[in-house]
């Protein structure tokens, strides 16, 4: 995949790159536009070995870090790899699940949310967020992305330049392009190079894969 994303006719950008380029009217017109991101989740190793392979193909993508997960963003390591990110061109954001974790109540999600967003700012630059899914997805009330559909709190007062779900969609909608949208969510298989090898100009294709259904 990495191989085929390397040829001429596609145009590689991670979430905030596609929201600034979409801002100024400056996607190229003659390229198939893919949008590559990661949700890290629980699987920081495995995100380390994509972005290694990445940065070898030359190609920058997003990882979404959680600050709640099962892992410590703040350890030497992980905490040494973001940075690394940083120095080599990827976007790092902020995989926020405050909604959930503050039981729906929103004011307290909103709190929490800028407590988690100033933390992971200690140690990368943050300009975009992700809705991380509920863990109990089948029952949950709310997406987490409800705090800024409903102007609990809003990206500006945040200084955000976008959500990875709703400001995608907003520009795809606005600048009425041509968008498929593909995730490995709960390990299922997507036919992510069958897409690409078929996309034509002017056709964005946003993909998100996450490290941990691949493994060496």
């Amino acid at each position: 995949m990495l191989s085929e994303l390397g040829k001429p006719q596609y145009f590689v950008l991670n979430v905030s790159g596609f929201i600034q380029l979409s801002d100024k009217r400056e996607l190229p017109p003659d390229k198939v536009i893919v949008i590559l991101r990661h949700d890290v989740d629980d699987a920081p190793r495995s995100a380390m070995d994509i972005s290694r392979m990445e940065n070898k193909g030359n190609i920058t993508s997003t990882y979404y870090m959680r600050t709640r997960g099962s892992y410590d963003p703040f350890s030497l390591d992980i905490s040494k790899w973001i940075r690394w990110l940083n120095r080599n061109g990827f976007e790092v954001g902020l995989h926020y699940e405050d909604l959930y974790i503050a039981d729906y109540d929103f004011t307290e999600a909103v709190r929490l949310f800028k407590i988690d967003l100033q933390k992971l700012r200690e140690i990368s630059r943050v300009i975009t967020v992700c809705s991380h899914g509920n863990e109990r997805a089948a029952i949950q009330k709310y997406v987490n992305y409800e705090i800024f559909k409903r102007r609990c709190t809003t990206l500006e007062e945040n200084k955000l330049i976008g959500e990875a779900y709703l400001t995608v969609d907003e520009y795809v909608k606005r600048l009425e392009l041509r968008m498929k949208y593909l995730s490995d969510s709960g390990g299922k298989w997507q036919p992510f190079l069958d897409v690409l090898t078929n996309a034509k100009g002017e056709e964005i294709i946003y993909f998100l894969i996450h490290p941990e259904w691949w493994h060496e």
